[in-house]
């Protein structure tokens, strides 16, 4: 059985391109019955959430290359959350360039719960809902890896 996972994606650029992107997704809800096949695999359940950005659910993997082929497609970026019981991530597109950030299982197992306190807490920062902690977790992993890559590139610089 394939993963499922639930992804929210907000388009961004030239308003006219996200209008458009938008009514070509209300398209696929009102005309092709909220789907779009990809052979085995698709967007699935496809709905808009009350601050206009897309829901779906997909089957093996997020969507994100889907979402990438449509985007450049509309001349449009994205912020793409996604996630399914053991895996949440964010995917960033903006003028040709996608970013992944991924949270894995070790990631979230440093989410804990105090009941008495009734919050969620990581690291010892409370928070009132598992989303928020989750964000905090993708925050923090994004700039652990702009800290890397800036070492790397560090590290290149000195060797010339």
């Amino acid at each position: 059985m394939l993963n499922r996972y639930y992804n929210a994606v907000d388009f961004n650029g030239e308003e006219l391109n996200v209008m458009e992107i938008l009514a070509w997704f209300k398209e696929l809800i009102y005309e092709k019955g909220a789907r779009l096949s990809m052979g085995e695999e698709g967007l699935n359940n496809i709905s808009f959430l009350g601050d206009g950005r897309v829901w779906f659910e997909s089957t093996g993997e997020p969507a994100t290359q889907r979402l990438r082929e449509i985007a450049e497609e509309f001349s449009v970026g994205f912020l793409h959350y996604f996630g399914n019981n053991s895996t949440y991530g964010e995917a960033v597109y903006s003028q040709g360039k996608l970013d992944i950030t991924l949270l894995d299982e070790d990631d979230l197992n440093t989410i804990g719960y105090d009941d008495t306190a009734m919050q969620y807490v990581v690291g010892g920062v409370p928070f009132t809902n598992h989303r928020q902690a989750i964000d905090h977790l993708l925050v923090k992993k994004k700039l652990d890896k702009q800290y890397q890559q800036r070492g790397a590139a560090d590290h290149r610089a000195r060797k010339r």
